[in-house]
Protein backbone atom coordinates (compact mmCIF):
# COMPACT_ATOMS: atom_id res chain seq x y z
CA UNK A 1 0.00 0.00 0.00
CA UNK A 2 1.37 3.37 -1.07
CA UNK A 3 0.32 6.58 0.63
CA UNK A 4 1.42 10.10 -0.33
CA UNK A 5 2.87 12.68 2.05
CA UNK A 6 0.24 15.00 3.48
CA UNK A 7 0.48 17.94 5.89
CA UNK A 8 -0.15 16.84 9.46
CA UNK A 9 0.26 13.12 8.64
CA UNK A 10 2.97 10.95 10.19
CA UNK A 11 4.42 7.80 8.65
CA UNK A 12 6.38 4.98 10.23
CA UNK A 13 9.67 4.19 8.50
CA UNK A 14 9.95 0.49 7.55
CA UNK A 15 13.06 -1.52 8.27
CA UNK A 16 14.17 -1.65 4.60
CA UNK A 17 14.40 2.18 4.57
CA UNK A 18 13.62 2.55 0.84
CA UNK A 19 12.53 5.79 -0.84
CA UNK A 20 9.99 5.94 -3.71
CA UNK A 21 9.22 8.76 -6.14
CA UNK A 22 5.87 9.20 -7.81
CA UNK A 23 3.98 11.93 -9.56
CA UNK A 24 1.18 13.40 -7.52
CA UNK A 25 -1.34 14.77 -10.01
CA UNK A 26 -3.45 16.31 -7.26
CA UNK A 27 -0.70 18.84 -6.52
CA UNK A 28 0.81 21.43 -8.81
CA UNK A 29 2.17 19.88 -12.02
CA UNK A 30 5.51 21.66 -11.63
CA UNK A 31 6.15 20.23 -8.16
CA UNK A 32 7.57 16.76 -7.72
CA UNK A 33 6.26 15.02 -4.63
CA UNK A 34 8.30 12.28 -3.00
CA UNK A 35 6.25 9.39 -1.73
CA UNK A 36 7.35 6.64 0.62
CA UNK A 37 6.29 3.06 0.09
CA UNK A 38 5.07 0.64 2.76
CA UNK A 39 4.42 3.33 5.36
CA UNK A 40 1.92 2.81 8.13
CA UNK A 41 0.02 5.93 9.22
CA UNK A 42 0.12 6.78 12.95
CA UNK A 43 -1.41 9.59 15.05
CA UNK A 44 1.70 10.99 16.70
CA UNK A 45 2.99 14.51 17.23
CA UNK A 46 5.11 15.41 14.14
CA UNK A 47 7.08 18.09 16.05
CA UNK A 48 9.65 17.04 18.62
CA UNK A 49 11.76 19.61 20.53
CA UNK A 50 15.00 17.61 20.34
CA UNK A 51 17.16 16.65 17.32
CA UNK A 52 14.48 17.21 14.66
CA UNK A 53 16.20 17.37 11.27
CA UNK A 54 14.54 18.91 8.20
CA UNK A 55 14.38 18.25 4.49
CA UNK A 56 12.15 20.00 1.92
CA UNK A 57 10.90 18.75 -1.40
CA UNK A 58 10.30 21.09 -4.31
CA UNK A 59 11.33 21.69 -7.87
CA UNK A 60 14.62 23.56 -8.30
CA UNK A 61 13.97 27.29 -8.34
CA UNK A 62 10.51 26.90 -6.84
CA UNK A 63 9.29 27.47 -3.29
CA UNK A 64 9.33 24.45 -1.00
CA UNK A 65 5.92 23.04 -0.18
CA UNK A 66 6.98 21.49 3.11
CA UNK A 67 9.68 20.03 5.28
CA UNK A 68 10.22 16.36 5.99
CA UNK A 69 10.91 15.92 9.68
CA UNK A 70 12.17 12.97 11.69
CA UNK A 71 10.88 12.53 15.23
CA UNK A 72 13.40 10.82 17.51
CA UNK A 73 12.35 7.53 19.10
CA UNK A 74 9.33 7.00 16.78
CA UNK A 75 11.04 6.29 13.43
CA UNK A 76 8.53 8.35 11.48
CA UNK A 77 8.64 11.18 8.94
CA UNK A 78 6.19 14.05 8.70
CA UNK A 79 5.56 16.89 6.26
CA UNK A 80 5.26 20.40 7.59
CA UNK A 81 4.17 23.43 5.60
CA UNK A 82 5.64 25.93 8.05
CA UNK A 83 7.81 28.32 5.93
CA UNK A 84 9.88 29.32 8.98
CA UNK A 85 11.33 25.79 9.17
CA UNK A 86 12.71 25.91 5.60
CA UNK A 87 15.77 28.09 6.31
CA UNK A 88 18.33 25.27 6.03
CA UNK A 89 16.58 23.11 3.38
CA UNK A 90 17.59 22.29 -0.19
CA UNK A 91 15.48 21.78 -3.34
CA UNK A 92 15.24 18.61 -5.39
CA UNK A 93 16.05 19.09 -9.10
CA UNK A 94 13.57 17.97 -11.72
CA UNK A 95 14.06 14.63 -13.46
CA UNK A 96 13.23 10.98 -13.18
CA UNK A 97 15.96 10.18 -10.65
CA UNK A 98 17.10 11.50 -7.28
CA UNK A 99 20.65 12.12 -8.52
CA UNK A 100 22.18 15.29 -7.07
CA UNK A 101 19.46 15.68 -4.49
CA UNK A 102 20.16 16.52 -0.88
CA UNK A 103 20.52 13.49 1.33
CA UNK A 104 17.50 12.34 3.26
CA UNK A 105 18.45 12.46 6.96
CA UNK A 106 16.90 9.96 9.37
CA UNK A 107 17.87 9.35 13.02
CA UNK A 108 18.70 5.84 14.21
CA UNK A 109 17.53 5.79 17.87
CA UNK A 110 19.63 2.73 18.72
CA UNK A 111 23.04 4.22 17.80
CA UNK A 112 21.97 7.90 18.23
CA UNK A 113 23.46 8.68 14.80
CA UNK A 114 21.95 9.95 11.55
CA UNK A 115 21.24 7.74 8.55
CA UNK A 116 22.02 9.81 5.45
CA UNK A 117 21.36 8.84 1.83
CA UNK A 118 24.73 8.22 0.21
CA UNK A 119 25.17 10.97 -2.47
CA UNK A 120 27.80 8.88 -4.31
CA UNK A 121 25.14 6.37 -5.46
CA UNK A 122 23.37 7.13 -8.77
CA UNK A 123 19.65 6.87 -9.21
CA UNK A 124 17.93 4.64 -11.75
CA UNK A 125 19.75 1.40 -10.79
CA UNK A 126 18.82 -0.97 -8.02
CA UNK A 127 21.69 -0.55 -5.53
CA UNK A 128 22.85 -3.10 -2.98
CA UNK A 129 21.84 -2.47 0.62
CA UNK A 130 22.95 -5.41 2.70
CA UNK A 131 21.74 -4.07 5.99
CA UNK A 132 18.32 -2.92 4.84
CA UNK A 133 16.68 -4.80 1.92
CA UNK A 134 13.11 -5.61 0.88
CA UNK A 135 11.82 -8.20 -1.60
CA UNK A 136 8.49 -6.40 -2.08
CA UNK A 137 9.88 -3.23 -3.64
CA UNK A 138 7.56 -1.54 -6.21
CA UNK A 139 8.75 -0.99 -9.78
CA UNK A 140 8.90 2.81 -9.42
CA UNK A 141 11.07 2.59 -6.31
CA UNK A 142 14.75 3.53 -6.15
CA UNK A 143 16.69 1.79 -3.35
CA UNK A 144 19.43 3.92 -1.76
CA UNK A 145 22.23 3.20 0.71
CA UNK A 146 22.46 4.92 4.10
CA UNK A 147 25.59 6.31 5.80
CA UNK A 148 25.75 6.72 9.60
CA UNK A 149 27.02 10.10 10.81
CA UNK A 150 27.09 11.73 14.28
CA UNK A 151 24.18 13.97 15.20
CA UNK A 152 24.95 17.69 14.95
CA UNK A 153 22.90 19.81 17.32
CA UNK A 154 22.46 23.57 17.29
CA UNK A 155 23.97 25.68 20.14
CA UNK A 156 23.10 29.13 21.46
CA UNK A 157 25.96 31.64 21.39
CA UNK A 158 26.34 35.10 22.90
CA UNK A 159 27.69 38.23 21.30
CA UNK A 160 31.41 38.79 21.08
CA UNK A 161 31.33 41.98 23.14
CA UNK A 162 29.48 40.17 25.93
CA UNK A 163 32.00 37.33 25.89
CA UNK A 164 35.05 39.60 26.08
CA UNK A 165 33.39 41.54 28.92
CA UNK A 166 33.54 38.37 31.02
CA UNK A 167 37.34 38.20 30.73
CA UNK A 168 39.06 40.36 33.40
CA UNK A 169 42.27 42.33 32.88
CA UNK A 170 45.17 40.05 33.79
CA UNK A 171 47.60 41.32 36.39
CA UNK A 172 49.78 38.79 38.18
CA UNK A 173 49.67 40.74 41.45
CA UNK A 174 45.87 40.82 41.61
CA UNK A 175 44.75 37.73 39.63
CA UNK A 176 46.23 34.25 39.31
CA UNK A 177 47.19 32.96 35.88
CA UNK A 178 45.06 29.83 36.11
CA UNK A 179 42.01 31.82 37.19
CA UNK A 180 42.49 34.09 34.19
CA UNK A 181 42.89 31.18 31.76
CA UNK A 182 39.86 29.44 33.23
CA UNK A 183 37.75 32.54 32.60
CA UNK A 184 39.10 32.77 29.04
CA UNK A 185 38.12 29.14 28.33
CA UNK A 186 34.65 29.75 29.71
CA UNK A 187 34.11 32.82 27.51
CA UNK A 188 35.58 31.01 24.48
CA UNK A 189 32.95 28.27 24.76
CA UNK A 190 30.14 30.84 24.55
CA UNK A 191 31.01 32.23 21.10
CA UNK A 192 30.74 30.75 17.63
CA UNK A 193 33.68 29.35 15.69
CA UNK A 194 33.66 32.26 13.25
CA UNK A 195 34.41 34.74 16.04
CA UNK A 196 37.18 32.80 17.82
CA UNK A 197 40.03 34.47 15.90
CA UNK A 198 38.73 37.93 16.82
CA UNK A 199 38.20 36.77 20.39
CA UNK A 200 41.85 35.66 20.58
CA UNK A 201 43.06 39.15 19.61
CA UNK A 202 40.76 40.76 22.16
CA UNK A 203 42.02 38.42 24.87
CA UNK A 204 45.60 39.54 24.16
CA UNK A 205 44.49 43.12 24.83
CA UNK A 206 43.35 42.01 28.30
CA UNK A 207 46.91 40.99 29.23
CA UNK A 208 49.07 43.42 31.20
CA UNK A 209 51.55 45.68 29.45
CA UNK A 210 54.64 43.76 30.59
CA UNK A 211 53.35 40.39 29.43
CA UNK A 212 52.04 41.90 26.19
CA UNK A 213 55.49 43.28 25.39
CA UNK A 214 57.04 39.87 26.08
CA UNK A 215 54.57 38.20 23.69
CA UNK A 216 54.90 40.84 20.99
CA UNK A 217 57.26 38.80 18.78
CA UNK A 218 55.60 35.44 19.49
CA UNK A 219 53.44 33.92 16.78
CA UNK A 220 50.13 33.20 18.46
CA UNK A 221 47.30 32.00 16.23
CA UNK A 222 45.40 29.75 18.65
CA UNK A 223 44.21 30.02 22.21
CA UNK A 224 46.27 26.98 23.18
CA UNK A 225 49.50 28.70 22.10
CA UNK A 226 48.58 31.81 24.08
CA UNK A 227 48.06 29.71 27.21
CA UNK A 228 51.35 27.92 26.60
CA UNK A 229 53.30 31.18 26.27
CA UNK A 230 51.70 32.69 29.37
CA UNK A 231 52.46 29.64 31.47
CA UNK A 232 56.05 29.63 30.27
CA UNK A 233 56.34 33.34 30.99
CA UNK A 234 54.95 33.15 34.53
CA UNK A 235 56.45 29.81 35.44
CA UNK A 236 57.95 29.89 38.94
CA UNK A 237 61.03 27.92 37.85
CA UNK A 238 60.75 25.59 40.86
CA UNK A 239 60.83 21.83 40.60
CA UNK A 240 57.89 19.58 41.43
CA UNK A 241 59.39 18.54 44.77
CA UNK A 242 60.05 22.18 45.72
CA UNK A 243 56.48 23.16 44.91
CA UNK A 244 55.15 20.22 46.91
CA UNK A 245 57.22 21.28 49.90
CA UNK A 246 55.99 24.85 49.52
CA UNK A 247 52.40 23.58 49.41
CA UNK A 248 52.85 21.68 52.67
CA UNK A 249 54.17 24.83 54.42
CA UNK A 250 51.25 27.13 53.58
CA UNK A 251 49.57 28.82 56.57
CA UNK A 252 46.64 31.24 56.72
CA UNK A 253 47.70 34.75 57.67
CA UNK A 254 46.11 36.65 60.54
CA UNK A 255 43.97 39.01 58.45
CA UNK A 256 43.64 36.73 55.40
CA UNK A 257 40.23 35.40 54.41
CA UNK A 258 39.51 31.72 53.85
CA UNK A 259 38.81 32.33 50.17
CA UNK A 260 42.17 34.05 49.61
CA UNK A 261 43.98 31.22 51.40
CA UNK A 262 42.11 28.62 49.33
CA UNK A 263 43.12 30.39 46.12
CA UNK A 264 46.78 30.22 47.15
CA UNK A 265 46.44 26.48 47.76
CA UNK A 266 44.78 25.95 44.38
CA UNK A 267 47.39 28.01 42.54
CA UNK A 268 50.20 25.92 44.00
CA UNK A 269 48.39 22.72 43.04
CA UNK A 270 47.97 23.95 39.46
CA UNK A 271 51.65 24.89 39.30
CA UNK A 272 52.63 21.38 40.41
CA UNK A 273 50.55 19.76 37.67
CA UNK A 274 51.78 22.21 35.02
CA UNK A 275 55.41 21.63 35.97
CA UNK A 276 54.83 17.89 35.69
CA UNK A 277 53.20 18.35 32.27
CA UNK A 278 56.44 19.87 30.99
CA UNK A 279 58.08 16.48 31.56
CA UNK A 280 55.34 14.57 29.76
CA UNK A 281 51.87 13.23 30.30
CA UNK A 282 50.62 13.51 33.88
CA UNK A 283 49.27 10.21 35.25
CA UNK A 284 45.97 10.12 37.08
CA UNK A 285 47.47 8.92 40.35
CA UNK A 286 49.72 12.02 40.37
CA UNK A 287 46.69 14.30 40.00
CA UNK A 288 44.86 12.48 42.78
CA UNK A 289 47.90 12.74 45.03
CA UNK A 290 48.15 16.49 44.36
CA UNK A 291 44.47 17.00 45.22
CA UNK A 292 44.93 15.09 48.46
CA UNK A 293 47.97 17.23 49.32
CA UNK A 294 45.92 20.37 48.67
CA UNK A 295 43.18 19.16 51.01
CA UNK A 296 45.66 18.32 53.80
CA UNK A 297 47.53 21.60 53.40
CA UNK A 298 44.30 23.61 53.45
CA UNK A 299 42.99 21.88 56.55
CA UNK A 300 46.25 22.11 58.51
CA UNK A 301 47.00 25.69 57.43
CA UNK A 302 43.70 27.22 58.54
CA UNK A 303 43.42 29.17 61.76
CA UNK A 304 42.68 27.02 64.80
CA UNK A 305 39.30 28.62 65.44
CA UNK A 306 38.19 27.53 61.96
CA UNK A 307 39.96 24.19 61.48
CA UNK A 308 38.55 22.65 64.69
CA UNK A 309 34.99 23.13 63.38
CA UNK A 310 35.48 21.52 59.96
CA UNK A 311 33.87 18.13 59.21
CA UNK A 312 35.80 15.06 58.10
CA UNK A 313 35.63 15.21 54.30
CA UNK A 314 38.11 14.56 51.49
CA UNK A 315 36.51 16.92 48.96
CA UNK A 316 38.47 20.18 48.76
CA UNK A 317 35.54 22.14 47.31
CA UNK A 318 33.18 21.09 50.11
CA UNK A 319 35.90 21.76 52.66
CA UNK A 320 36.35 25.32 51.37
CA UNK A 321 32.59 25.95 51.46
CA UNK A 322 32.37 24.74 55.05
CA UNK A 323 35.39 26.83 56.08
CA UNK A 324 33.83 29.96 54.57
CA UNK A 325 30.58 29.25 56.45
CA UNK A 326 32.47 28.87 59.74
CA UNK A 327 34.41 32.07 59.06
CA UNK A 328 31.20 34.03 58.52
CA UNK A 329 29.71 32.68 61.76
CA UNK A 330 32.83 33.70 63.70
CA UNK A 331 32.76 37.20 62.20
CA UNK A 332 29.10 37.62 63.18
CA UNK A 333 29.87 36.66 66.79
CA UNK A 334 32.77 39.10 66.87
CA UNK A 335 30.58 41.95 65.71
CA UNK A 336 27.96 41.15 68.34
CA UNK A 337 30.63 40.98 71.03
CA UNK A 338 32.03 44.34 69.97
CA UNK A 339 28.61 45.93 70.25
CA UNK A 340 28.19 44.59 73.77
CA UNK A 341 31.66 45.74 74.79
CA UNK A 342 31.08 49.32 73.66
CA UNK A 343 30.67 51.76 76.53
CA UNK A 344 31.35 55.49 76.67
CA UNK A 345 32.61 56.80 79.98
CA UNK A 346 31.70 60.39 79.01
CA UNK A 347 28.04 60.14 78.01
CA UNK A 348 27.40 56.68 79.61
CA UNK A 349 26.04 55.16 76.39
CA UNK A 350 26.74 51.71 74.87
CA UNK A 351 26.49 52.41 71.15
CA UNK A 352 30.03 53.79 70.89
CA UNK A 353 33.38 53.86 72.66
CA UNK A 354 34.88 56.73 74.64
CA UNK A 355 37.30 57.67 71.86
CA UNK A 356 34.40 58.02 69.40
CA UNK A 357 32.17 60.11 71.66
CA UNK A 358 30.76 63.25 70.09
CA UNK A 359 30.72 65.09 73.41
CA UNK A 360 34.46 64.46 73.70
CA UNK A 361 34.99 65.94 70.28
CA UNK A 362 32.95 69.00 71.25
CA UNK A 363 34.97 69.37 74.47
CA UNK A 364 38.22 69.15 72.52
CA UNK A 365 37.05 71.84 70.13
CA UNK A 366 35.92 74.05 73.03
CA UNK A 367 39.19 73.60 74.89
CA UNK A 368 41.00 74.51 71.73
CA UNK A 369 39.09 77.76 71.56
CA UNK A 370 39.85 78.44 75.26
CA UNK A 371 43.53 77.89 74.69
CA UNK A 372 43.42 80.26 71.75
CA UNK A 373 41.80 82.95 73.92
CA UNK A 374 44.43 82.43 76.61
CA UNK A 375 47.19 82.77 74.06
CA UNK A 376 45.63 85.95 72.78
CA UNK A 377 45.40 87.34 76.32
CA UNK A 378 49.04 86.47 76.89
CA UNK A 379 49.96 88.24 73.69
CA UNK A 380 47.97 91.24 74.85
CA UNK A 381 49.67 91.16 78.27
CA UNK A 382 53.03 91.47 76.59
CA UNK A 383 52.09 95.04 75.64
CA UNK A 384 53.02 97.91 78.06
CA UNK A 385 50.43 98.88 80.65
CA UNK A 386 49.79 102.38 82.02
CA UNK A 387 50.09 102.76 85.80
CA UNK A 388 47.53 105.56 85.81
CA UNK A 389 44.61 104.32 83.66
CA UNK A 390 45.59 100.60 83.73
CA UNK A 391 45.21 100.29 79.98
CA UNK A 392 47.55 98.47 77.59
CA UNK A 393 49.51 100.04 74.80
CA UNK A 394 51.18 103.00 76.52
CA UNK A 395 53.11 104.04 79.62
CA UNK A 396 52.21 106.61 82.28
CA UNK A 397 54.34 109.36 80.78
CA UNK A 398 52.29 109.12 77.56
CA UNK A 399 48.90 108.75 79.22
CA UNK A 400 46.40 111.31 77.93
CA UNK A 401 44.02 110.66 80.80
CA UNK A 402 46.74 111.48 83.35
CA UNK A 403 47.57 114.73 81.57
CA UNK A 404 43.87 115.60 81.48
CA UNK A 405 43.44 114.80 85.17
CA UNK A 406 46.51 116.82 86.17
CA UNK A 407 45.34 119.81 84.20
CA UNK A 408 41.94 119.71 85.85
CA UNK A 409 43.55 119.29 89.27
CA UNK A 410 45.88 122.26 88.72
CA UNK A 411 43.01 124.44 87.57
CA UNK A 412 40.93 123.46 90.55
CA UNK A 413 43.81 124.11 92.93
CA UNK A 414 44.48 127.52 91.39
CA UNK A 415 40.88 128.51 91.89
CA UNK A 416 41.03 127.31 95.49
CA UNK A 417 44.23 129.24 96.18
CA UNK A 418 42.74 132.38 94.71
CA UNK A 419 39.73 132.11 96.95
CA UNK A 420 41.79 131.34 100.10
CA UNK A 421 44.68 133.68 99.31
CA UNK A 422 47.30 130.89 99.35
CA UNK A 423 49.79 131.53 96.52
CA UNK A 424 51.94 128.35 96.78
CA UNK A 425 53.08 127.03 93.39
CA UNK A 426 51.50 123.83 92.08
CA UNK A 427 53.15 121.29 89.77
CA UNK A 428 50.96 120.41 86.77
CA UNK A 429 52.67 117.05 86.32
CA UNK A 430 52.42 115.46 89.74
CA UNK A 431 49.79 117.77 91.26
CA UNK A 432 51.88 118.68 94.30
CA UNK A 433 52.17 122.22 95.66
CA UNK A 434 55.76 122.27 96.98
CA UNK A 435 57.36 122.88 93.61
CA UNK A 436 56.66 124.07 90.12
CA UNK A 437 56.36 122.00 86.97
CA UNK A 438 59.88 122.74 85.74
CA UNK A 439 61.36 121.41 88.99
CA UNK A 440 59.21 118.27 89.17
CA UNK A 441 61.33 115.16 89.59
CA UNK A 442 58.57 112.56 89.07
CA UNK A 443 59.20 112.36 85.35
CA UNK A 444 62.96 111.93 85.82
CA UNK A 445 64.36 108.36 85.80
CA UNK A 446 67.82 107.26 86.96
CA UNK A 447 69.69 105.26 84.36
CA UNK A 448 71.57 103.32 87.05
CA UNK A 449 68.88 102.18 89.49
CA UNK A 450 65.88 102.76 87.16
CA UNK A 451 63.99 104.67 89.84
CA UNK A 452 62.18 107.97 89.35
CA UNK A 453 62.87 111.27 91.15
CA UNK A 454 66.60 111.77 90.68
CA UNK A 455 69.36 111.80 88.14
CA UNK A 456 72.19 109.26 87.84
CA UNK A 457 74.79 111.72 89.19
CA UNK A 458 72.79 112.01 92.39
CA UNK A 459 72.03 108.28 92.70
CA UNK A 460 72.96 107.03 96.19
CA UNK A 461 72.83 103.40 95.04
CA UNK A 462 75.50 104.09 92.49
CA UNK A 463 77.71 105.84 94.99
CA UNK A 464 77.47 102.96 97.45
CA UNK A 465 78.46 100.52 94.78
CA UNK A 466 81.44 102.63 93.81
CA UNK A 467 82.59 102.90 97.44
CA UNK A 468 82.51 99.13 97.89
CA UNK A 469 84.57 98.62 94.77
CA UNK A 470 87.14 101.14 95.92
CA UNK A 471 87.55 99.53 99.35
CA UNK A 472 88.18 96.02 97.95
CA UNK A 473 91.99 95.27 97.58
CA UNK A 474 93.08 94.73 93.97
CA UNK A 475 94.13 91.17 93.05
CA UNK A 476 97.80 90.45 92.28
CA UNK A 477 99.09 93.57 94.07
CA UNK A 478 100.85 93.80 97.41
CA UNK A 479 98.83 95.07 100.38
CA UNK A 480 98.99 98.76 101.08
CA UNK A 481 100.76 100.12 104.02
CA UNK A 482 98.84 101.62 106.89
CA UNK A 483 100.13 105.13 106.21
CA UNK A 484 99.03 104.99 102.61
CA UNK A 485 95.58 103.77 103.58
CA UNK A 486 95.12 106.57 106.08
CA UNK A 487 96.29 109.17 103.60
CA UNK A 488 93.89 107.98 100.95
CA UNK A 489 90.87 107.32 103.18
CA UNK A 490 90.52 110.88 104.50
CA UNK A 491 90.04 112.61 101.17
CA UNK A 492 87.61 109.98 100.00
CA UNK A 493 85.46 110.37 103.07
CA UNK A 494 85.48 114.11 102.70
CA UNK A 495 84.36 113.81 99.09
CA UNK A 496 81.49 111.58 100.06
CA UNK A 497 80.35 113.95 102.75
CA UNK A 498 80.50 116.84 100.33
CA UNK A 499 78.37 115.03 97.78
CA UNK A 500 75.83 114.00 100.38
CA UNK A 501 75.52 117.54 101.68
CA UNK A 502 75.10 118.89 98.16
CA UNK A 503 72.24 116.54 97.48
CA UNK A 504 70.51 117.53 100.67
Amino acid sequence: MTSGLRSGKNYKLPEDKTVTKDENNKLDEQVEQVELDEFEEENVNPFHPKNSLNRSFSKKGETSIGTLKKVEGVNDLSLSEDPSSLSNTKSIPSGDSLEGAASLIVINPETEKTLTLDPTQHGGDHLNNNSHSSNNTPENTVQRSFVEEPIITMSTYIKLKDAIAIVPIFNKKELGLEDFLETVDYANDLISSAEKSTFLKLVQSKIGSEARKALKDAKIDTLAKLKEHLRALYNSGLSVSSLQGLLAQQMQRENESVLAFANRIRDLGNQIIQTQECKGEVPEHFKESTKKSQEESFRSGLLDEISVRLPATNDLTELIKEAIRVEKAINVKREMRKRLEKYCSICKRTNHNTENCRQKLVAVITSGNTNNSQQKSQQKSAKPQCDHCKKLGHTIDKCFKRAYDLANAAQTQTQTQTQTGDNKPTCTKCGKTNHTTDRCLNHIMCDFCKNRGHYEKNCITKKKAESKNSQAPPQGNAPRKDNEEKSHSLPEQSDLLTELLSTL
